[in-house]
């Protein structure tokens, strides 16, 4: 025999069996055992099916108890801006910077309040009002907001 037939007989036939003679052997003697789980289940529709009830007919109970979510966030507010010239220079010099996000809040006496936000984070606030501060020279107060 030449070494290629033996080198064939050895990796195709030799290794596999000595691979897989265990799997093999235990599908062989449990094949009596082996459920299939892919039988298509028997069409039980008509058999025991609860009568359909209309929406109208369901009873909604009113003692549902209500709960309330407290929910804050964070903003950060510039007092010292208050005119409509300061705000336009404010706003673009924002843009300049990255942050577009700025709201008018309703403040004491029927003013208004321009603040950025608002944030989930109390020190996501902060460090957006330090980096404000440091790239504009706007100092900014952070305020809470409560639902």
């Amino acid at each position: 025999m030449k070494f290629n037939n033996v080198y064939l007989i050895f990796s195709l036939f030799l290794i596999p069996i000595y691979i897989f003679h265990a799997p093999v052997i235990s599908y062989i003697q449990n094949f009596s055992k082996i459920t299939y789980s892919l039988d298509i289940p028997e069409n039980n529709i008509g058999v025991n099916s609860p009568k359909i009830i209309n929406y109208g007919d369901l009873e909604i109970s009113n003692d549902t108890p209500l709960r309330q979510i407290i929910s804050e966030s964070w903003v950060i507010s510039f007092p010292e801006i208050d005119s409509e010239k300061l705000f336009n220079d404010f706003s673009s010099n924002l843009k300049k910077i990255g942050i577009k996000s700025v709201i008018k809040l309703p403040f004491k006496d029927n003013s208004e309040l321009i603040a950025i936000g608002p944030f989930v984070d109390k020190e996501m606030a902060k460090s957006i009002a330090l980096k404000i501060n440091n790239s504009l020279g706007y100092s900014g107060n952070i305020m809470r907001l409560n639902n």
